[in-house]
């Protein structure tokens, strides 16, 4: 297993040469009644607005997207038609593997 350093990803031995490049997806989130949240095997090609609706299916509040905040390395993730290859960067998903990443939610549940 790789050594796991703050801000940055790590692979497991997972090919996907002949599949989609798949992102391992850990969402932390501040919100009272949220926590963190999983999303193993993510096509890279997933864009935010589907992020957020994932993330709307697995929460009881059902938030919607617009009280949906998404932060990676302190940007908020505002265009919904961004995938995660397009956040996350070529060289991250691009390789052999399953690539972890982080994404802090702020959450409203009004």
């Amino acid at each position: 297993m790789a050594d796991e350093q703050p801000g940055t990803s790590n692979a497991a031995p997972v090919s996907q040469e002949d599949g989609p490049l798949l992102v391992n997806l850990h969402i932390l989130s501040p919100t009272d009644g949220v926590g963190d949240l999983r999303f193993p095997g993510l096509p890279a090609a997933t864009t935010i607005r589907e992020l957020k609706a994932k993330i709307r299916e697995t929460l009881e509040a059902r938030p919607a997207d617009e009280d949906q905040r998404l932060i990676h390395r302190g940007r908020v993730l505002a265009r919904d038609t961004d995938t995660l290859k397009d956040v996350f960067g070529e060289q991250e998903v691009c390789c052999d593997g399953f690539k972890s990443q982080r994404i802090v939610s702020e959450t409203w549940t009004d």
